[in-house]
């Protein structure tokens, strides 16, 4: 088939003994008016003017609002749009971003493998959806793994943004996702990242026979996503609600900015996280972060009242009032549980480790480390360049 007058050509045969076409030649240059294409799409206008301003939607140099769209599709082709047509292109031609800086790749693997997510509804013109993805660095602050916009919260919008997740970040042993009750994140996770997605023991029999309304209440959802004793893994002592609070306060003024400027106050915010937090791994001469150093000396406090009795020589019964607590220091657990959860030495823990004069720090795990601080924030945030994730889906509806 060739359309002289419009540039379009497509020539194909068809495979032996077979419904199927073979395409030997494309020319895909489009030079047919928007009037001709309206004639053929009385339903679609603000499709066609979509597929005109795409490339316009794809340049993050470009700040595209609907007085853009109505004067270039004026100067290019002579045709007047109405504000809403615009508007609708816009809306139809961006649906989805995913970025994520190169310096939050290369850091991430220093951190805990523990992510929490959460969504930030949007002032702006637009009104869509900021998703971020954070965690907690050795000094236990807030670090930025990957960011993303969408049109709405659903299960489309999410499934596509942890599919561009994982593309970034792979998987790593024990991953772990901390998120509100929100389906579409518990669907998109279940999906993407079915290593993370656990189904979990619900002993809650006591409660049930107590007070059936709150036991129903409670298992409204999986106990593993909000009791921390039926978590079968590490949680580190961190709370989605706490981080992503933070969060919020964070980019609370950045919420009615366009996107692009929006986009310019994260870098900015980032920058300055890296550099300030870089800085001040690299002033301090410990072994652990300053908030592990900190955590470490605010429980020390109680065991001069603890009695060790060694079990064997890394094993101890540790005895606080009229309970008793098994700690095994080669292991690194406790019977009360937090020595295990959070990789760092518990009461009972201190108290034995002091029992046998060695250094508390040594039990920390590595990633409350200087080291893993340090590298956590060794890259740079830069403009948005080669080491960045920028990613528009090309089949946008």
């Amino acid at each position: 088939m060739y359309y002289e007058k419009y540039g379009w050509t497509v020539r194909g045969s068809r495979i032996k003994e077979s419904k199927l076409f073979k395409i030997v030649k494309f020319q895909g240059t489009h030079e047919c008016s928007v009037d001709i294409r309206k004639a053929h799409q009385r339903q679609s206008t603000s499709n066609v003017i979509r597929d005109y301003m795409i490339d316009k939607l794809r340049d993050i140099t470009t700040e595209v609002k609907p007085k853009f769209v109505i004067l270039e599709m004026k100067r290019a082709h002579g045709k007047d749009v109405g504000y809403v047509k615009a508007w609708h292109a816009i809306q139809k031609g961006f649906v989805y971003i995913f970025f994520m800086y190169g310096a939050s790749i290369s850091g991430w693997k220093y951190c805990r493998p523990l992510i929490a997510i959460d969504e930030i509804f949007l002032k702006n013109k637009y009104r869509c959806v900021l998703l971020v993805v954070v965690t907690k660095d050795a000094n236990n602050q807030i670090f930025p793994i990957a960011f993303g916009v969408a049109d709405s919260e659903n299960n489309e919008s999410y499934e596509w943004y942890f599919r561009e997740l994982r593309k970034a970040i792979g998987i790593r042993k024990d991953l772990k996702f901390l998120s509100d009750r929100h389906k579409a994140i518990a669907n998109g996770i279940a999906k993407v990242f079915p290593e993370c997605y656990h189904e979990f023991d619900d002993f809650m029999s006591q409660i049930a026979v107590v007070d059936k309304k709150t036991f129903n209440y409670l298992m409204e959802e999986p106990p593993g996503r909000w009791a921390r004793s039926h978590y079968p893994r590490q949680l580190y002592d961190m709370l989605k609600t706490n981080i992503v609070e933070s969060m919020n306060n964070v980019l609370r003024r950045a919420r009615e900015l366009p996107l692009l400027t929006m986009m310019d106050f994260i870098q900015e915010k980032l920058q300055s996280w890296f550099y300030e937090r870089r800085t001040t791994a690299e002033g301090i001469f410990r072994e652990i972060s300053n908030w592990a150093e900190a955590t470490l000396e605010e429980k020390i406090k109680p065991t001069f009242k603890f009695r060790v009795l060694p079990i064997d020589r890394l094993k101890f019964n540790v005895k606080e009032g009229g309970m008793e607590f098994i700690v095994d220091l080669d292991k690194r657990t406790c019977d009360c549980s937090k020595f295990q959860l959070d990789e760092i030495p518990c009461e009972h823990a201190i108290a034995a480790i002091g029992s046998i004069y060695q250094k508390t720090s040594a039990f920390c795990s590595t990633y409350y480390s200087r080291d893993f601080w340090l590298k956590t924030y060794g890259g740079q945030v830069n403009s948005i360049g080669d080491s960045t994730i920028w990613v528009i889906p090309d089949n946008v509806k």
